[in-house]
């Protein structure tokens, strides 16, 4: 097995093994869960040179922007900071 490969299988482990724990800990919707559960699986192919970044950057910026004002309005109104940062993470 190539490093790169390895090196992926093993990030993605690593970070799937986090979602999990985000999830089964139960702060987290379940809209958000799928959504990351869909986001993490797509971002397997999500790189050269199937995608060119530059293309795509503006979108990526305006979903990051959403999330955070999404995670911040949510927080002050609910008063809950632990778990919309748990769906922020994810």
């Amino acid at each position: 097995m190539r490093f790169a490969v390895a090196h992926k299988v093993a990030s993605y482990l690593m970070v799937g093994c986090a979602y999990c724990a985000l999830v089964a800990g139960g702060g987290v919707s379940p809209l958000i869960a799928i959504g990351g559960l869909i986001g993490l699986v797509a971002s397997w192919w999500w790189e050269p040179p199937l995608i060119r970044f530059e293309k795509w950057s503006w979108v990526w910026t305006s979903a990051s922007i959403f999330a955070l004002l999404y995670s911040v309005l949510t927080a002050v109104v609910s008063g809950d900071f632990s778990s919309r940062i748990a769906d922020l993470l994810i």
